[in-house]
């Protein structure tokens, strides 16, 4: 993957789990300089430790901004090659019990983002990390997500007034097994006694950390822009999960109320938009200008979901 090699890039959203991983996959490609920016700065302190200080020759800066503020994000892409669009508020109950701080961050500030990306000269790629959530969304944090893919969509067929276009794309996924404020991190936190299981028969997309980076990467590489790129996953049903769980911890599990926004199943793909796509083993491809094909919806109800065996088998990989 030598595109990396001596670019300048920066990953907004840069000390979460997506962020962090992201960062670890591409130093080892020799980037000249990678800017891991975030608000949050107890966060920033453990990112240092993890990829070391620039004094000591590691080539990440780190760089406190937040991207609601327009002329800081301005400020920290002068000289960026490739962006990634990380940074939003992600938990869906804190969402929904704030709904404009998600708005304000999650739309506005990428919109923000976007917007400054466009007006850049030298900016080449940007990639936005998008969720499963945005297909046919019940929650604040989903259709906040399903907004500024639209933005991304939109920015893809803007043509700037300057002689460089910046092409953007966006990859869409689901539940990163043990991501930061997880529930997975949640019920194997020693401190937690119990395991909470709001319903069992909720089905969810799962992937391991070094495949969500897989379709990140896969997206900067290919991308000639306007695209979104959807890996297929594996499904597990939550009780299924809650049971692997309880295997491996010892713990038990206990019945917990429902969250607002939360459904039985979820999707990567819908009827509508995937009339326009290229499909492989892998996953999906959508960009409007593709030939239309037959439609087909990718969910968790059209998947036959993992066995506890193979849950366990993830869980162990993760654990380790």
């Amino acid at each position: 993957m030598n595109d990396f090699e001596g670019q300048d890039i920066c990953v907004l959203g840069g000390t979460g789990t997506i962020g962090n991983a992201l960062i670890e996959r591409l130093l080892p490609e020799k980037p000249s300089r990678i800017r891991c920016v975030s608000n949050d700065e107890y966060s920033m302190w453990q990112t240092e430790q993890k990829f070391g200080k620039p004094g000591d020759g590691s080539p990440v800066r780190y760089v406190l901004k937040d991207i609601r503020n327009r002329h800081a994000i301005r400020e920290v892409l002068r000289g960026v090659d490739i962006l990634y669009m990380v940074a939003a508020y992600k938990h869906v109950q804190y969402v929904e019990y704030s709904p404009l701080e998600a708005i304000d961050v999650n739309v506005v500030g990428n919109a923000n983002v976007i917007d400054e990306a466009l007006a850049n000269t030298r900016i080449q790629k940007v990639v936005n990390i998008s969720t499963d959530k945005v297909c046919y969304p019940h929650s604040t944090y989903g259709l906040s997500k399903a907004l500024i893919e639209k933005v991304v969509e939109w920015a893809s067929f803007y043509r700037s007034t300057s002689d460089r276009i910046t092409a953007f794309a966006n990859t869409r996924f689901g539940n990163v097994i043990g991501s930061r404020g997880s529930v997975l991190e949640k019920w194997f936190d020693p401190d937690t006694k119990e395991i909470e299981l709001r319903n069992a028969m909720h089905r969810r997309f799962f992937m391991q950390t070094n495949r969500a980076i897989d379709l990140v990467l896969k997206c900067t590489l290919e991308m000639k822009g306007g695209e979104t790129f959807i890996f297929k996953m594996p499904v597990a049903r939550m009780g299924d999960v809650a049971e692997a769980v309880s295997r491996l911890t010892g713990k038990d599990i206990v019945v917990a109320p429902e969250m607002q926004g939360e459904t039985d199943d979820q999707w990567l793909l819908t009827l509508d938009e995937s009339a326009h796509r290229k499909e492989d083993d892998f996953g999906f491809i959508l960009h409007k200008d593709y030939p239309a094909v037959e439609q087909r919806e990718y969910s968790t109800r059209s998947e036959i979901p993992l066995t506890q065996y193979q849950i366990m088998q993830m869980l162990k990989e993760w654990v380790k």
